[in-house]
């Protein structure tokens, strides 16, 4: 399978530090990669990373249509906690923002973009909320517009920042759904802390705390996460053998 974005020998430093250090990663147009690691490990800096949004040391190299502007192929759900609420926009108008890299400043949505927006709120269950004001959404209901949103664009790859917070059971099931589908078609790279959901979901998993290790499989034990020097919450036996009944 071919490559989308390689990462070689990337470094990242803040002020307070190295937040990465000599990263070398390959994503494939078929991956379906669970990021995981330890709270302050640099998981979100491996994402802005990815997505031009920090200054970096070393060379990332996007392939194909990702060389001429990235930011048309890569569809992005940030935390809630990173969301404006209090601007004054419907959840329709909030989706169709998520074109905004394919237009140009004097640019109108078309009736297909209306179109496409109505499909995706219909997805994910929420098309009776298009009018609403997107301040006025349940933590729940405003990921599901927000999923929509980054995915508007058609991009290649799909990136998600914790996409399990603030919704409830029943949306949890119906994303990952959801992101099974997806993946026949595209690239995604998700980060959670919930390493006994997320390996029941993705196909490999990449462990980040400062250096970043590829695991070429969904299910991981906690002596593997000790050689990856990832300290997170241990997984029990019963947790480990639920992942390996519900392998993706």
């Amino acid at each position: 399978m071919s490559k989308l974005i390689e990462l070689k020998s990337v470094s990242v430093d803040y002020e307070s530090g190295r937040a990465l250090d000599n990263v070398s990663l390959s994503i494939y147009r078929d991956d379906f990669i669970g990021v995981i690691g330890p709270n302050g490990g640099g998981k979100t800096t491996l994402i802005k990373t990815i997505l031009g949004s920090v200054d970096y040391s070393g060379e990332i190299e996007y392939f194909e249509e990702f060389s001429n502007n990235k930011s048309k192929f890569i569809g992005y759900l940030p935390q809630i906690n990173n969301f404006d609420r209090t601007f004054p926009i419907s959840v329709k108008d909030v989706v169709l923002s998520g074109m905004m890299s394919r237009k140009t400043i004097f640019s109108q949505y078309s009736k297909s973009d209306k179109s496409r927006a109505d499909e995706l709120l219909s997805m994910v269950g929420v098309e009776a909320l298009s009018n609403k004001a997107i301040g006025e959404l349940s933590g729940g209901e405003l990921q599901r517009v927000l999923l929509c949103r980054a995915l508007i664009s058609d991009p290649k790859l799909l990136i998600l920042d914790e996409p399990a917070n603030f919704v409830d059971n029943k949306f949890e099931k119906e994303l990952y759904a959801i992101l099974r589908t997806l993946n026949k078609k595209i690239a995604i790279i998700m980060v959670s802390h919930d390493v006994v959901m997320i390996t029941s979901v993705v196909k490999n998993i990449v462990c980040v705390n400062k250096n970043v290790h590829r695991h070429r499989s969904n299910s991981i034990s906690n002596e593997q996460l000790k050689r990856y020097n990832c300290p997170i919450q241990s997984m029990s036996s019963a947790d480990m053998s639920l992942i390996t009944m519900d392998k993706y």
